[in-house]
Order: structure tokens, then sequence, then C-alpha cells
């Protein structure tokens, strides 16, 4: 968030003399939210699927590092939709979580080579979005047979262990204020909120003077982090919205 985003969202100006505090307080708040969303609100890393692997029986797992023999005779990427991100997966899950997405494209079990480029193992078939409440696809349902080639079946736990799975979707920006509103204001709430003087004591404030004025708040009984705006249940419901797999939450069974 920008200082011209938040003047926008909340209508007040940062003076000029305060605007290097406020950047440190929305560094602190951004953080603190991508915390509770498992995942970075501005920072997602780019994957490229280099090529896929030519499974047969007589064709070696690719160990780590990948050979160059092993990539030379990889097989062509398919043509990236929207965008690859990985994510951690068990093939037993029925539904394996991703982050936030309007549309998924393709899924497929990789294995990545280096930290923004991987190859293809399996490509996976007939995955079913899972949407949530707010109509965004939170995770892929298990299809019945997508482990069950005997290529895959064949490998190791330890081979298994280095794999990932890798969906080509059309993922949210939830930094869009204008499509993605609630988590936007709640992004400001939280810098308001941290900004203010008397964070250290919110919450907790009876009464006070300052500059011969008295102002007085009552006690929630709360300690100040629990009384932000993100600990309250309609931004719990906001975040439960845009959480994504990082955030280890119960959210899909």
């Amino acid at each position: 968030m920008t200082i011209q985003e938040l003047q926008n969202l909340t209508g007040v100006v940062v003076p000029d003399s305060d605007i290097t505090r406020i950047k440190a307080v929305i560094r602190r708040s951004e953080t603190k939210l991508e915390s509770l969303l498992g995942y970075s609100l501005t920072r997602q890393n780019k994957w490229t699927e280099l090529g896929k692997v030519r499974a047969s029986g007589s064709t070696p797992f690719p160990s780590l590092p990948v050979s160059d023999e092993v990539l030379s005779s990889l097989k062509d990427p398919d043509e990236e939709t929207g965008s690859y991100q990985l994510f951690n997966f068990d093939e037993l899950n029925t539904h394996i979580r991703i982050n936030p997405a309007r549309e998924v494209y393709r899924a497929k079990i990789v294995l990545p080579v280096n930290r923004n480029e991987f190859i293809t193992i399996v490509d996976l078939q007939n995955g079913t979005p899972y949407l949530n409440a707010a109509g965004l696809v939170v995770a892929i349902s298990r299809y019945a047979n997508w482990y069950t080639s005997p290529w895959y079946s064949g490998l190791s736990r330890f081979h298994k262990a280095n794999l990932m799975l890798a969906v080509d979707a059309d993922y949210v920006n939830v930094c869009d204020a204008n499509r993605y509103p609630d988590l936007a204001y709640l992004l400001a709430d939280m810098v308001t909120y941290y900004g203010d003087a008397n964070y250290s004591v919110m919450g907790v404030i009876r009464s006070e003077s300052i500059d011969s004025h008295s102002y007085s708040r009552a006690s929630t009984g709360k300690t100040a982090d629990e009384a932000a705006p993100e600990g309250q249940s309609t931004a719990k419901l906001t975040i439960a919205k845009y959480a994504g797999p990082g955030a280890f939450r119960n959210l899909v069974k």
C-alpha cells in the first residue's frame, strides 16, 4: 500500500513530516497481514515450466541437481495461460489448497530445479476447482486416477518428497482495492490503528489528559494486539476469504 492509496481509502491526508513514519507503519501492517494470509501481498515468485519428463519404465527419476541430459530430453512445456505458482501437497488430501484464484487452467506434479523453474513429472487431468463462499478458487479437488500411473506409483517416498504441485491460474491480486475493497480497507484500518501514538496501550485506556483535554476509552479487557482490526470477527472472515495454504488454516478438509 502506498501513501496515496492510504489517503484515498481513509480520506485522511498524511502530512509530509509524517510520511517516513507512516511508510514504516504500512510495512509493519502488511507484514502482519501477509502472515495471516500465508503469502506475500506483492512479491509472488514467477515460475517457468522448462518441459516435461519423458516418463517411461526405463527413464530414471531426475535427481537433484537435474542433469543436462535430462533437461535436453524434456518434452515441450505447455503454453502458459495465467501464471504458475507452486504449492506443497499430500497425495492423500482430498482437496489441495492453493492461493485464491479466479480461474484454474491446469495443474501438474513438478520438480523444482531452481528458485524459479520446474520440470513436469505428471500432468493432472480433471482437477475440479473448489470454490469458497466468495466464489474464489481456494483448492483443487483430487481426481480418483491422479496417482495411478505405474511410473508415478513406482517412485520412492524419497523422490516424492521433492515434488510440488504447480498450478497455472488467474490468481487474485488482493492489492487491487477496486476489485477487493474489503481487504484493502482492513489493511487501511490496520495502518491507522498501528500508526496511533497510543497503540501500545490501546484497548485498556480509561482516561488520560492531553494538553488540558481529557479523553476516555472504555477498557476492552484485551491487549493492544487482541483489540487490533485484524482480530475482529468480521476481519477474520475477510482474511479467511483470501487465505492461502501458507496460513495453516483448516478451511478446506
